[in-house]
């Protein structure tokens, strides 16, 4: 069985977010998530490793640096975590059809109000049944679009 195959993970946190948000927001604060999972747990110092398909925004968590000021405060945090506590995060970009993360997210998922306003985004984390230390993020968009 292959790492990022669905029976290789079990769901450890999945829930809708309180409001809606833009779609990389919602990955940003998703890794925020994460990386406090990681380190309120214990016994995780040293590498980890945290998955996600948003390649935007694994790319800005991995350099820990960003354009935008709202995303730039989680990204920012993301680095704080990590510094803190002496671990380092790692963070890889998967093709959403490879995510393991892809259909927990989707599980509140509904169509948009009469109004055409959107559900607010998900997050769900998901690692492997040993509780090992890698986090899925979860997917970029609510609606069923990739990239």
């Amino acid at each position: 069985m292959g790492l990022l195959t669905q029976g290789s993970w079990a769901v450890t946190r999945s829930r809708r977010w309180v409001y809606p948000m833009a779609a990389h927001m919602g990955e940003a604060r998703a890794g925020v998530l994460a990386a406090l999972d990681i380190v309120s747990s214990g016994g995780h110092p040293g590498r980890q490793l945290l998955l996600g398909d948003n390649l935007g925004v694994m790319l800005a968590l991995e350099r820990r640096r960003a354009h935008a000021y709202p995303f730039l405060v989680q990204v920012g945090r993301f680095a704080a975590l990590g510094l803190m506590f002496g671990v380092q995060i790692a963070c890889r970009w998967v093709p959403s059809e490879m995510n393991a993360a892809d259909e927990p997210s989707r599980v509140y998922e509904h169509p948009p109000s009469a109004d055409g306003s959107l559900s607010p985004p998900l997050h769900s984390f998901i690692c492997p049944p040993r509780g090992g230390g890698l986090l899925a993020c979860p997917p970029a968009n609510r609606r069923g679009h990739r990239g």
